[in-house]
């Protein structure tokens, strides 16, 4: 839809919002300015930006429980068996090198939310 179609429309859907407030983004123009250049209430724009970055994305419990690490050679060459992993529940895992990743947050995930 084009955007001096949504801009004279009363109500605006949450995908009409996103268009507007992307199409300013784009545009590189002052909330006032692009307001003012297509016929709509400055505080409408803002609105719907604050409406739209209040909406955050769900987080995946197992890759925000994971931070990237560097392993220096040396250290690699220290590993030996593996590593050692501790939940936040205390649970220790011994990982064997060569493991892999995803299956190692598949296990982490189940054991965090496993029933005590």
């Amino acid at each position: 839809m084009s955007l001096d179609h949504i801009t004279r429309k009363q109500r605006w859907s949450e995908a009409e919002g996103r268009q507007v407030v992307d199409e300013w983004r784009r545009s590189g123009l002052s909330p006032a300015d692009f307001a003012r250049r297509h016929g709509l209430a400055e505080v409408r724009l803002l609105r719907w930006r604050a409406r739209l970055e209040e909406q955050v994305a769900p987080v995946d419990p197992v890759t925000a429980a994971f931070l990237p690490v560097k392993i220096k050679e040396r250290a690699a060459q220290d590993m030996g068996e593996g590593v050692a992993l501790m939940l936040a529940s205390g649970v220790v895992i011994r990982v064997p090198v060569g493991t892999s990743p995803a299956w190692v947050a598949r296990l982490v995930q189940a054991l965090e939310h496993a029933p005590c």
